[in-house]
């Protein structure tokens, strides 16, 4: 008989040491998987699939500890039940069995028939949150600390067949609370990696600002030079204001690199009609007319104001202006074009419509205004009109775009009117109030 009791219990440490083998070979490519996660989204969302494969519990919730305070919380743990987000749980072993499981550091369940607390009315409710009659706590520990408490909903018979593997379930809480350990670790890490290169880049780009300040600086000292030069009837007085406008847009644009972004503030109103003005007494020549391009506008001769920021209409027009010229062929033609009042959903606008006569777009190079994409080198447009699209969002202005190869290429942008220059709509001719199609993208 001692040599059959010998021979039962060393074949019951046998099966023991080869079931807790078998465990850390089934959880152990779980951790691997883990630590490479980069959020504790991801972190979650893998325990809940690995719980589900590994002990057919297919309903978990999360509570986390608070050391501070020694209570139980799933306020930081997004995708769950209400009851689950709003818990504050003390850690006192009677308040429930999730409280239980982080004072004894064991597996509880309200299954068992020794638990260190009994089932509460909490952990009743916990129950049927997760769609069951029973509750399973499974503590999350890192080097003998407990993080938080895994929760799952089993019944009575499932819990029979998982209590014979205790320790695996023991294993895999250890398992997450390092795993969500390591990631908060890992944040705090890289957290302090950005904040310290957001500093030595402020500090390289505030260097840069200040010797990037200084040539335009003389420049804007030499065109004023220039100006004071010249008789008070020449024509290029007109010219060398707008340079040297432009030249102020310049450094207002590098001396922002080195700030912080301001508060948003509203745009000042102005009249587009001047600025396409200005901006063709600038740039027609070198853009258009050195390269035989033809440049038709039909500008009115009355004010149409409009209320969005002057310096990103400039960017959207300049960076349209730049595409078309690389896109046309000389002998092709461009033309430019203000309706005011146009009605649309409710508000009136001024449309700006830029269209030509050239190569067209392809669907790809399109969809570049109304989502940032790379374009394949040698696409004719590609380059900068993302840039349109960003500024136009930005300014809440849309935009329509009609176009296919070889049939030219129709760009039109609704710039919101000044509150307040409305004018009387039985004033206006019938053309300036049409109603505008949707800004929805459109091809023909």
């Amino acid at each position: 008989r001692v040599l059959g009791q010998r021979a039962r219990a060393g074949s019951d440490a046998q099966t023991e040491i080869v079931s807790l083998i078998g465990n850390k070979a089934l959880l152990q490519p779980l951790q691997d998987d883990l630590l490479a996660l980069d959020t504790d989204a991801e972190v979650f969302l893998a325990l809940r699939e690995a719980a589900r494969i590994l002990f057919d519990l297919s309903q978990l919730a999360f509570l986390l500890h608070d050391t501070a305070e020694d209570r139980l919380s799933g306020q930081n743990v997004g995708g769950q039940a209400a009851i689950f987000s709003q818990a504050r749980l003390l850690c006192e072993a009677h308040r429930s069995l999730a409280a239980a499981a982080v004072v004894s550091n064991q597996v509880q369940c309200s299954h068992a028939d020794r638990s260190l607390a009994p089932a509460s009315l909490l952990d009743v409710q916990f129950a049927r949150a997760l769609g069951s009659n029973g509750l399973l706590c499974i503590p999350m520990t890192v080097h003998g600390t407990t993080t938080g408490v895994i929760l799952a909903g089993l019944g009575r018979d499932q819990y029979a067949a998982l209590s014979r593997r205790l320790p695996c379930l023991l294993n895999f809480g250890r398992i997450a609370g390092s795993s969500l350990e390591n990631w908060r670790r890992a944040q705090q890490v890289r957290v302090r990696t950005e904040e310290d290169a957001a500093a030595r880049f402020l500090r390289q780009t505030r260097r840069l600002v200040h010797e990037a300040g200084n040539p335009l600086t003389i420049i804007k000292g030499y065109l004023r030079i220039l100006d004071g030069k010249l008789p008070p009837e020449a024509e290029v007085h007109r010219e060398l204001n707008v340079l040297a406008e432009e030249i102020e847009r310049v450094s207002s644009i590098v001396r922002r690199m080195s700030e912080l972004p301001a508060a948003p503030t509203g745009d000042a109103a102005f009249d587009i009609g001047d600025l396409l003005r200005e901006l063709l007494l600038l740039y027609r020549q070198p853009l258009f007319d050195a390269r035989g391009i033809a440049v038709q506008t039909l500008l009115p001769a009355q004010t149409l104001s409009v209320a969005c920021d002057r310096d990103s209409v400039k960017q959207i027009m300049l960076n349209l202006w730049k595409n078309a010229a690389e896109a046309l062929a000389s002998g092709q033609r461009i033309r430019m074009s203000l309706t005011g009042n146009v009605l649309h959903q409710g508000r009136r606008y001024v449309e700006l419509r830029i269209e030509d006569n050239g190569p067209g777009m392809s669907e790809a190079v399109i969809d570049a205004i109304y989502r940032p994409v790379e374009t394949r080198l040698g696409e004719p447009r590609g380059v900068g009109l993302s840039i349109v699209g960003a500024l136009a969002r930005r300014q809440a202005i849309p935009v329509t775009c009609r176009s296919q190869p070889d049939s030219g290429t129709v760009i039109s942008f609704l710039l919101p009117k000044e509150t307040g220059s409305d004018t009387v709509p039985g004033q206006e001719s019938k053309a300036h109030q049409e109603k505008h199609a949707s800004p929805d993208r459109r091809q023909e």
